[in-house]
């Protein structure tokens, strides 16, 4: 999806790790893959390419885990209905 395309506020589905620089979110781009996150937030800056903030819950062992990080909005795809 593209930037413009995203709405702040709304869930997408993390489909894809093929255009953000996952840094230290490695992790949980596996944890979260192909599951329901939350956009906190974008950036319009054409030099940086991790735009969306996103949020999502992660289950580790028996309790969750609240986590946030940047991804490219390409990476995203719209929640099905």
């Amino acid at each position: 999806m593209k930037v413009k395309d995203i709405t702040v506020g709304e869930y997408y589905i993390l489909a894809s790790d093929k255009k953000s620089r996952m840094g230290c979110s490695t992790e949980y781009f596996k944890k979260l893959w192909n599951t329901e996150v939350l956009v906190l937030n974008k950036l319009n800056n054409f030099n940086n390419k991790n735009t969306i903030n996103i949020q999502g819950i992660s289950k580790i062992g028996d309790s969750f885990e609240l986590v946030s990080f940047w991804c490219s909005p390409y990476d995203l795809k719209k929640k099905e209905i």
